[in-house]
């Protein structure tokens, strides 16, 4: 059975990844509640002989940590083509949502550096078959983070937001989409309509 890593468990898209995934693959979860193992700390669990990364968990507190998992994960399958690296971005890094805080720049930040070194890691492993690189780019998301992020604008800036969201298992299916076609998809953007 193929083995898959998938960071951020405890809740929204990583916990809708692993009831998607639990019945067809080995799934190995990670998060700071379920295990304590950080995003952070990828080096001291990573399971290299894994097959799928899904690079899903954000640190508020140390906002480059997605993307130095992606860079750590990418350097040991960069030359293996039957490893498939999956991160969990935001449409926050490609432009302005609809009442967005400024003060939400760390986040913001962290996707697009996320987003430009996916881009980098897929280009250099496309042109000599490497392992499979893909990016998904989603709008707002139903979860925790999400609710509480509009409460706390909603009360910082006397809005009433409520934002169209998408569920966590609409993610899930776009990133089983990706996997799916073989890495063919490079990065893929979706919004609730």
């Amino acid at each position: 059975m193929r083995k898959m890593i998938i960071t951020g468990v405890t809740s929204g898209i990583g916990k809708a990844l692993v009831e998607k995934y639990n019945d067809n693959y080995e799934v190995e979860g990670h998060s700071r509640r379920f295990n304590k193992h950080d995003i952070d700390d990828i080096k001291n669990w990573f399971d290299k002989d894994a097959d799928i990364f899904i690079n899903n968990a954000y640190n508020d507190y140390k906002w480059w940590a997605q993307t130095q998992a992606l860079l750590y994960v990418f350097h040991l399958w960069k030359d293996d083509p039957n490893k498939h690296i999956v991160s969990v971005s935001s449409i926050a890094s490609e432009k302005d949502t609809d009442d967005y805080p400024i003060g939400h720049s760390r986040y913001t930040a962290g996707k697009i550096s996320l987003d430009k070194i996916n881009l980098e890691c897929y280009e250099k492993t496309a042109k000599h078959n490497g392992c499979k690189v893909s990016l998904l780019r989603p709008g707002w998301v139903e979860t925790p983070r999400t609710t509480r992020l509009a409460t706390l604008i909603n009360r910082l800036y006397d809005q009433n937001l409520e934002p169209k969201m998408l569920s966590p298992e609409q993610c899930a299916d776009a990133i089983d989409f990706m996997i799916n076609y073989s890495g063919r998809i490079r990065e893929m953007t979706i919004e609730a309509t």
